[in-house]
């Protein structure tokens, strides 16, 4: 994923957003560490672990769902009774869900710019974005996490 921002973006946005990745919280020692991906959703299922595990992996890039269903061996209406049957989501909509929390950790944690913030979570544009964004939160990311100013 870095490498591709990189390679489109240039060195700097690359590093902003490693930097992020790496050091989005610090973990002192008595807090838990993050859970697995089958620990997260509560299902043992290797192909849906399997799965999701490559669209958390992979969220920046242009996933098609066809694409995931063929790379996992499964249909792609297997991939999405499967995602039905044990998400009640879709592929897509679990795509989309992964990005946007992406984008809202990026939002909250750094200054980068919408621009930068679509492109490094593998939005198609920034208007896709605001409009993903803004149907999923009902307002606009640009005024998300906007926090007033002290007087002092």
């Amino acid at each position: 994923m870095v490498s591709l921002i990189k390679e489109h973006h240039g060195d700097d946005l690359a590093s902003r957003v490693l930097d992020m990745c790496l050091n989005s919280e610090y973990r002192v020692g008595n807090k838990s560490q993050r859970k697995s991906v089958a620990g997260e959703i509560g299902i043992r299922h290797a192909k849906l672990i399997e799965v999701l595990a490559d669209i958390k992996e992979r969220f920046a890039e242009d996933i098609s769902v066809e694409a995931l269903a063929s790379k996992h061996g499964i249909t792609r209406r297997g991939l999405e009774r499967l995602f039905k049957s044990r998400l009640a989501t879709s592929p897509g909509e679990k795509i989309r869900e992964v990005r946007l929390a992406q984008a809202n950790s990026l939002l909250a944690e750094t200054e980068m710019t919408i621009m930068d913030i679509s492109v490094a979570c593998g939005f198609r544009s920034p208007d896709a974005f605001r409009k993903t964004y803004r149907d999923a939160f009902g307002v606009a990311p640009s005024t998300r996490f906007k926090m007033p100013l002290m007087k002092g």
